[in-house]
């Protein structure tokens, strides 16, 4: 699925993935991003106003996240 979105993957082996994140916690997945920026919002509204879209740009997507939490 990501592959069709424009998304690139790559398969590693464990011992691999863990030198690609430094030996950090990583559960098998790791996903490489530009610098994530953050923004205060008050509604949903606000979100989609401060995004930037570019809907001919292949792979670009956004994730919002709240309350994520990693006992």
């Amino acid at each position: 699925m990501a592959s069709h979105y424009g998304v690139k993957t790559k398969y590693m082996a464990k011992a691999k993935l863990g030198d690609f994140t430094g030996s950090r916690p990583h559960q098998n997945v790791v996903l490489k991003s530009s610098r994530i920026d953050y923004i205060n919002v008050r509604n949903m509204g606000e979100i989609y106003e401060s995004l930037e879209l570019d809907s001919k740009k292949p792979g670009q997507f956004f994730l919002l996240l709240d309350g994520i939490t990693d006992p």
